[in-house]
Order: structure tokens, then sequence, then C-alpha cells
């Protein structure tokens, strides 16, 4: 097989393949079976492919089918390169002959398979195979044993065959929707998962693992004299406060109480926070098993990856694929992806990645998204609802939009023909635009890649385990997908874990915008004060700011928030929404900024691909989110720029602490207009004044307009020349900015030679 390997160069990641760099986009359909398809799209300098197969052991006669799919894609082009993707299922007589390796409901139910329940029917969220079985759980060793066994004939075939010499890697399907999930089979609120035999072996692995065996750190974590490592307590329903949703794409706001409103408080409820990890880590255990045996066999040839550690379109407690860092931390794993998010792929919108890509880079790992939007080619059925494009013309406008992000903010793609029975992408006015794609990144990995973004956004992965769903989801998800795309001026994307690297290029930044860190250790406060903390930098605190603290006592207290942010901040016990009104527009961070309006809402439509409760044509908007509890600031030395309309505390403050500003938002929507605001005060510089999903980097900009008419960009330094890279029109020549009039739902990639 060819040689695959990662390289870090200039700070980002390229895949390499014998020794030569390859460069996105790249193509998987589930059916690759038609020559003239094939053809076009390797005419139009399509290189890695991706094709879906099972193993023989899940499904007989699998290598045979993966074989005449390479077969056909190498006849088209002998130097094609193969990604495996490859699935780890087990047959279904393998569930019924290992009961203890399937999920278990807390009433010892393995499913709840009952096609009369017109909304929730308890099908497999696996394989309809497995309906009225069960699923497996991701955390079972005799799976993944078995799954080895059966890698192992089945890579033994792979490079003994005649497209065996072309394959650059294996890509790794398990789960929902072979996303490394646990479906959604049930509803959370009456019935949870775990109570397998298996999972509860995990889990006495993840305690020892975090406890270093002792059992007497275990029992002080716990407050629990009587803990022990072996057959840990399951939590049950109703202490599983943290995902009430069914499903992923659920916005209303479910009615619920922790232990400090949305949240776990780990002096009483460390076990729960304890499950949560380990659920996620159980899954986590499985992929790298799997992906050490496949570096091992293939003696480190062969590139590895999988959908996992996704922060987007999930359940973050109970989906079992939020612990990213155990993937990042692994030498097996090289990549990792991810569909783009489900809303917002509309014409006008952003389709942010789901996870934060920079954290990839960092660690010498790609990010490989997934661009599953689809085509008005396409069956109009669930998947076009987000999309909703009228004809190719505006299928290709969103096409460049999302290359135009993958190219700025750096990330390897595929175009994803999630269908078994049409084509999406078989027309000819697709095939030239995508050539044009693999000529503009051909000439960009060739010539060398760098990024120029000064606003750095850090998402903490070690509060998920303590914080709700649905303030997840807010803080995290809905602001890195409506808000953050928009800002006019590119920003980066890493996990808080980073800032205790070494390598962490703080130096680069001006502005950091810290989303849902409420469980912050001292390690991290430390790399925080060390690193943000100076150079006239603006750090914003987005909702709930570090008041948890682990290690002391109390592990809550508001004033470990106030330590972490500068900011006296407190917390009133309510429920209530957290919309706020500024009360000055005077000021750096508030000037153009209206007075009359609501903020912290989120301000456009949610448009999602299968909501239950979705109806073609329809733009619900988000509901707005909810405050359990409400955090404000009281620090007579800040200066208040806005009041929550809930009890008029403060809810938008500032205090500058000498060397850097210290700047607490209280709602957990933060808008684009405010960062951009606070950007352009420090120094940062902004491209462009509207909410338009932007990108740039250092070669290139990109626009993709939120309404027609004209927009002024302004470039960092003066260009030699502007051009548009698709219709090669020349824009501006000796110019450090340039007036273009764009119609509403266009992309516009331009590069700036300097």
């Amino acid at each position: 097989m060819l040689k695959s390997e990662i390289r870090r160069e200039n700070g980002l990641s390229t895949i390499y393949v014998d020794g030569q760099p390859v460069w996105p986009m790249t193509f998987c359909s589930r059916h690759n079976d038609d020559p003239l398809y094939t053809q076009h799209l390797q005419q139009a300098g399509i290189k890695i492919w991706w094709p879906f197969c099972d193993t023989d052991w899940q499904r007989p006669g699998a290598f045979d089918a993966l074989k005449a799919k390479c077969d056909l894609i190498l006849e088209g082009d002998p130097t094609a390169y193969i990604m495996v993707r490859v699935s780890l299922n087990p047959p279904a007589q393998w569930l019924k002959d290992n009961p203890d390796e399937i999920i278990t409901f807390e009433n010892g139910a393995h499913h709840f398979f009952k096609p009369s329940d017109k909304r929730f029917p308890g099908y497999s969220a696996v394989r309809q195979e497995y309906n009225g079985i069960g699923d497996y759980s991701m955390a079972s060793d005799k799976w993944i044993a078995d799954a080895c066994k059966a890698l192992d004939v089945f890579i033994d075939k792979i490079e003994a065959s005649s497209f065996g010499h072309r394959v650059m890697g294996y890509f790794l399907n398990a789960g929902g929707t072979e996303e490394w999930y646990y479906g959604k089979m049930q509803d959370r609120s009456k019935h949870c998962m775990g109570f397998e035999p298996t999972f509860k072996r995990a889990f006495t692995r993840f305690l020892k693992d975090k406890y270093c065996g002792d059992v007497e750190k275990l029992r002080a974590a716990w407050k629990d004299p009587e803990a022990t490592f072996e057959n840990p307590p399951i939590p049950s329903c109703k202490e599983r406060y943290l995902s009430r949703s069914m499903t992923e794409y659920e916005v209303e706001r479910m009615q619920h109480t922790a232990d400090f409103g949305s949240f776990l408080d780990p002096d009483k409820s460390q076990k729960i926070a304890d499950f949560y990890e380990a659920w996620n880590a159980g899954t986590g255990y499985s992929l790298l098993a799997v992906a050490r045996f496949i570096k091992d066999k293939t003696h480190r040839k062969a590139l590895v990856g999988a959908f996992y550690g996704c922060q987007g379109c999930v359940l973050y407690q109970d989906f079992g694929t939020s612990k990213a860092s155990m993937a990042l931390a692994s030498p097996d794993v090289d990549f990792l992806s991810a569909p783009t998010n489900y809303e917002d792929r509309v014409l006008g919108g952003g389709a942010g990645f789901t996870n934060p890509i920079d954290s990839m880079h960092l660690r010498g790992k790609s990010w490989i998204n997934e661009d599953d939007n689809g085509t008005c080619l396409q069956d109009r059925g669930r998947w076009v609802r987000c999309l909703q494009t009228r004809n190719v013309a505006e299928d290709i406008e969103i096409m460049k939009r999302d290359f135009a992000r993958n190219l700025c903010e750096d990330a390897y793609g595929w175009w994803f023909e999630n269908s078994g029975k049409d084509s999406w992408w078989d027309h000819p006015d697709f095939f030239p635009v995508m050539a044009r794609m693999q000529e503009i990144m051909k000439e960009y990995y060739l010539r060398g890649r760098s990024k120029n973004s000064q606003i750095a956004c850090l998402y903490d992965e070690e509060s998920i385990w303590y914080t709700d769903n649905e303030t997840c989801k807010d803080a995290f998800q809905f602001n890195k997908i409506f808000e953050l795309p928009r800002i006019g001026a590119p920003a980066d994307h890493y996990f808080l874990e980073d800032v205790l690297l070494q390598e962490f290029p703080a130096d680069n930044y001006k502005v950091y915008v810290i989303f849902n860190a409420a469980y912050v250790n001292d390690a991290k406060r430390d790399a925080i004060a060390a690193k943000l903390k100076r150079n006239g930098n603006a750090v914003i605190w987005v909702y709930a700011a570090g008041f948890m603290r682990p290690g002391r006592s109390p592990q809550i207290s508001m004033a470990h928030a106030s330590e972490l942010t500068g900011i006296t901040l407190d917390a009133k016990k309510i429920t209530h929404d957290l919309t706020w009104l500024l009360t000055s527009d005077r000021h750096a961070y508030t000037r153009g900024l209206s007075k009359n309006y609501l903020w912290g809402l989120y301000r456009r439509p949610f448009l999602n691909a299968v909501a239950h409760s979705y109806e073609f044509g329809a733009c619900p908007p988000l509901h707005p989110s909810l405050g359990r509890p409400l955090f404000f600031a009281k620090d007579k030395a800040a200066k208040v720029l806005g009041r929550f309309t809930a009890v008029n505390k403060p809810a938008l403050v500032v205090k500058d602490m000498g060397s850097w500003t210290s700047i607490f938002v209280g709602s957990k929507a933060i808008a684009s207009d405010l960062i951009r605001n606070v950007a352009r005060a420090h120094g940062v510089h902004v491209y462009n004044d509207a909410n338009d999903v932007f990108y740039a980097n250092n070669d290139f900009v990109a626009i993709h307009p939120a309404e027609e008419g004209p927009r002024t960009i302004r470039l960092p330094k003066r260009a030699r020349k502007v051009t548009e890279v698709f219709d090669k029109t020349l824009v501006a020549e000796d110019a450090d900015k340039f007036t273009v009039d764009l119609p509403f739902g266009t992309t516009k990639l331009y590069r700036t030679e300097i």
C-alpha cells in the first residue's frame, strides 16, 4: 500500500502520500457505480476517493463489492488514491450471541422497537437488521476484538488485491449513522442507557485511570467512603439532569433542575460527572484500539481517522462522542471528521465546522470535513430541507462557499453523496467548478499556506461533564454556527486545554472569546493568566466563566469566577431568558449597536435537515436561551454597558486590568457585531463591517453576503492586485481596499497578491 502521513508545515497539517502533498477536495458516494459519472469527476480533478464498505464479517461478499468500486475508480484513473471507509458493525447474529455486549436500559430492555410509535419507533440507530435486537455497546472489548479479527483478514485481502497498491488509509465507521455515537432510540427523560456489563467494565477502567488506581481518591471525590472501582453505580434517569432531549436536533427548552441550575455541583455529584465522561471515554477506548491495530497491521503506512469528537449536532453527554481529547492525544489517529453543522446551510448561511479545527493543526492532525449539503438534483426529502436550493446555479454558490471555508480555515473535505440512488453532482455545470477548485487548492498547497487570524475562540471539553446539553449547544454550537462566521475578520478555534501546550501560538491573537468554561482547574487558570492576560489583549467570557474550581472547598463559588475573570461576579438562582439591553452606545465596544434591540438572542432562523417538528418552507427562530442560574456582574470598578431585561443586573461589563481587558457577557449568545467592535478596538484587522459570512487568510478573502448591495473590503496590506478566482476577474490593483456590488446568495473568493 501507499505510505501516507501528516506533516505540520507553518503550523498547518498537510497530508502526504508517498512523499508528495495531496489536497482537497475529495469525493465520497454510497454507490460509486456509474462509470461515466466517475469519469466526469476524475476529469474534474478528484484524486482521493472514499468508497463505502462492510467487512465480510458483517456482510458476506463485502470485499467483492469494495473491489468492484475500487476497480471502477482505478480504471478511470490508475493513479487515484483510495481511502477505505470501512464499517466495524457486527452481524446481527453476533448481537444475539453476545447479549452482555448490547446496550441495556434501566429496565433491562435492549431496545424499544415499536413501529407503531410514529415519532420514536425505537428503530436501531445503526442498522435495520438490528431492529428488535438492540445496538452493540461501543465500549465493548469483545466487539473491538472481533472487529479487529475481521479487519485482519479484510486488510490482507485488500493488500493482495488489484487496488491495494493505491490504498492510502482507513476511515473507521461505527455506531449511529457511522459516526461513533449512541442513537436516538428512546425518550431520554424516561429511559437511559449504560446498564450493560460491558460498559460497567469500561467505567471501572476509566475510574482507575482518572484516580490513578487510588480508591481513597475516588472516595474523596465522590464523598462516599464505601465507593469502589468495581461495579460502579450507574446513574438513574432522574439523576441524569444534563441530557434530557430526545434528539440532537430539538431546540425546545427542557425544564429541569440540576444541583446549580444547569450545572452539576462536583461536591455533590462528581459520580454523575464521572459517569458522563466515562460514557464518552468508553467509545474513545474502542476507537483508539482499532486505530492502533490498523497502524500496527500496516506498519504505520496507513492514515487512520474517524467521525469522533463532534461538538455540534450531538447530545454532548449522551451520545458518547464528545471526548475528542482522547483522539487528539493518540499517535494512532491521524484525522477526525464530521458533517458540516446541519443548521444554517442555506444561501446566506455559514455552514460551519462542528469542531475546533485549529486544535487538530496544533497536534499535527487533520480535520477532514464531510460536505454533505447535497444539491437540487437529490431526492426532495428531508436532507434538502436545510439547503432549499432551487437550481444548479444556487448549488454552485453553496459549493463555492463551503470550498472557500475549507480553503481559508484550512481543512480537507469531501463532497458526500449521501444517497444510494441519485447522483447529486452529476450535472455538466458542476464539473468545471470542481476542476477550478482543484486548481486553486493545488496552487495554494504547493505555494505554501498560512493563516492570519488575530481572534481565538476557546471551548472547554472538561466543562461538558458538568453542564447541561442545552447550555453546551447554546454557548458552544450555536455561537459557532450563527455568529462567529459573521465577525468580518477570521477567527481560529481551539479547545481550552490547548493553552496548556507549549506550542499554543498565543502571540498570534489579540482577542480571546472563551465559551462554556464553567469548570476550570488551576493549571488552565495559570496558563490563561500567563498567555492570554497580557499585551493589551481582550478576553471575552461568555455566560458561566470559571465558577467551578476543582480541588477547592467549596468547588462552586462565584469567588472562583471573579478570580478568573478579574470582574466581581454573582449568580441569581432563577430561570429566565438571557436578553439584555445596551445602556451605552458610545463605548468603542458598543458604537453602532442599537439600544432598542434585545441582545442575547440568536437572530437568525433555525433551518435544520431532520428536526422532527420542522415543516418544509418554515423558518422557525431559535428559542431564546434560558439562564439557570443568571450570572451577572457587581463590580463597582467595571463599566456597565448592558443590563438584563430580567432583573436589571449588569449583563455586559468591561474592566481595564492594566495589561489586558476583561469583558463579561452574561448571555449565552454573543453577537458578531459586539465581537467585531471589540476586535477593532484591540487592533484586530476587520475586513468587512456587515454581518456576512466571511473567511480570510494571508492569501484569500471570501464573502457570502447576507443581503444584496455594495461591500467595501479592507485589506490588512496593500495588494498589488486582487482577483476573483472563479471568474478570474481583476477587481483591484495597488489597493488596500476595494468595493464590489454583490447579489444575495453569491460567493466571491478573492486572491490578494502582495
